[in-house]
């Protein structure tokens, strides 16, 4: 669901990122260029794993008893049928979730710092920023880390996660010309239903326990 999902919002969302740092990397060999943008990847996926771990964290104390367990995943469910939703629609919900203001107000400064700089290591801490960028794919899956209840659970699920966008990303121009844009908008349309229905799921099952 992860992958598919890269196909379309993650181009969208993180495309120019990547756009940016490559037009960096041109005066540089595609062996150099390709440790580049694979350390930035990577750091974007800790970036993830790191959210994981908090969600998991969180998503445990509020396993203290099955009635608290179920009005918190009835409440996650309900989130992410509103995600799910959001994706598709793409509209004034989507924006509102990932507004830019945390974006202006926290990340701007720090990475357009980082991004005048050439070295390996500003590259890894944009990549890490990259990560923390308000976005609803995002959300979506530290909701699903907090439904975990687990810390390991919740860094699996959002490492798996990274490590699923990594192939849009890295491969963004060849991946955008060879996908037209139906087939993205067919693959955003399935996995925001799967979304919506894992969240159905998860509301059913709290709505159980809370019984």
């Amino acid at each position: 669901m992860a992958f598919m999902l890269s196909l379309s919002h993650c181009i969208a969302m993180c495309g120019g990122f990547v756009v940016a740092y490559s037009a960096k990397l041109n005066s540089k060999t595609k062996k150099l260029a390709f440790i580049y943008s694979f350390v930035y990847q990577i750091s974007r996926v800790f970036a993830y794993a790191i959210l994981g771990l908090i969600a998991g964290y969180f998503g445990y104390l509020f396993t203290i008893t099955s009635k608290f367990m179920g009005y918190f995943h009835f409440f996650i469910g309900v989130f992410l049928v509103f995600i799910g939703y959001a994706l598709i629609k793409r509209g004034e919900i989507l924006k509102f979730l990932e507004n830019d203001k945390i974006w202006s107000k926290f990340i701007a400064k720090p990475f357009r710092n980082l991004a005048a700089k050439d070295s390996l290591i500003a590259f890894g801490a944009l990549g890490f920023l990259n990560g923390l960028i308000p976005c609803g794919l995002v959300y979506t899956f530290i909701a699903m880390a907090m439904l975990s209840g687990s810390v390991i659970k919740g860094v699996i699920i959002m490492t798996l996660f990274g490590i699923s966008t990594l192939p849009s990303l890295l491969f963004l121009s060849f991946i955008s010309n060879f996908l037209n844009s139906k087939f993205q908008k067919t693959m955003l349309f399935v996995s925001a239903i799967i979304v919506m229905a894992y969240g159905i799921y998860s509301m059913y099952g709290g709505f159980l326990a809370i019984k």
